[in-house]
């Protein structure tokens, strides 16, 4: 029988060409193993725990994005000071206010408020005014609308029909329902234009100097207790003629005049003709001052 060779490393068996381990290595093979597997799973869980929160970020970013996007459209309007306008005419501005913002405009970063109020205001000729704003945090346009005062009533070329002159000397339109909603809230005075020039709705009538002078020689003459009735426009800029109630003659006036010496002058004229016994039956002109002429 042979002898085992003296080199062989104790612990170890040879059997047929084979070399075995004791269970002591075998044990600490199978600790290395172990280690190698709980080191590998655990970079495996690491990996995987970063793929995790790098999605997370990922969407958690999409999901910021998406709300700023959406935080950056107008998704809706809102309106007020809409009392005294018709259904038909709070559709045309909603109507227009959709057209406006159905571009690039619906987005904050490009809405101009301004630009928007003129297009409001030229593109709708029963609006005085326009008004809007939006907030960081809205997606609502706020919207405030004014819509034109009726003044005075406004009987053209046309003899038929029947308009009137807003606070900036336009003309408008009125439904019977908004003309019984004025009442007795404006003075019952007819704008006569006898100038033969026609003007469509929404264009300016008299510039708004005459319209002030008219308000106020209407008020120093109701103070006299006497009442106009209409006002008319003749073919010479500046000139008016006044019908008075109860009266045959008409008031000839000069818008540029001071009002308080047209009524200094209207008031000696009186006086002089009732110390005479005498009535104008055609009319009082006052348009030069300091001089009158009647006939």
């Amino acid at each position: 029988m042979a002898r085992r060779s003296g080199g062989a490393r104790q612990g170890t068996r040879y059997y047929r060409g084979r070399t075995t381990q004791t269970s002591s290595e075998q044990s600490k093979l199978r600790k290395q193993k172990e280690y190698r597997r709980k080191k590998l799973s655990k970079q495996k869980r690491l990996e995987l725990k970063r793929a995790v929160v790098a999605k997370l970020r990922w969407l958690i970013a999409f999901t910021i994005l998406l709300q700023l996007f959406n935080l950056l459209q107008i998704k809706s309007h809102t309106y007020t000071g809409l009392t005294g306008m018709t259904d038909g005419d709070k559709q045309v501005v909603s109507q227009l206010t959709d057209d406006y913002l159905s571009g690039a405009n619906r987005f904050k970063t490009f809405l101009n408020t301004q630009d928007y109020e003129r297009h409001i205001a030229e593109n709708a000729s029963f609006v005085s005014s326009v008004e809007a704003s939006t907030s960081l945090f809205s997606t609502t346009l706020n919207v405030r609308v004014t819509p034109k005062t009726p003044i005075y009533k406004y009987n053209g070329t046309d003899s038929n029909s029947t308009q009137w002159l807003a606070q900036d000397g336009s003309l408008i339109s009125l439904t019977e329902d908004q003309i019984a909603d004025i009442g007795s809230t404006r003075p019952d005075i007819t704008v006569v234009d006898s100038s033969g020039i026609d003007y469509l709705e929404g264009e300016s009538v008299l510039p708004l100097n005459t319209l002030e002078f008219m308000g106020e020689v209407w008020l120093e003459l109701q103070l006299l207790g006497v009442e106009t009735t209409a006002f008319e426009l003749s073919q010479t800029p500046r000139e008016l003629r006044l019908s008075l109630e109860g009266e045959k003659y008409k008031l000839i006036l000069n818008s540029e005049r001071p009002v308080q010496s047209i009524i200094a002058d209207y008031k000696a004229t009186i006086e002089l003709l009732k110390t005479k016994n005498q009535l104008p039956q055609q009319y009082i002109d006052l348009s030069v001052v300091d001089k009158t002429f009647y006939r």
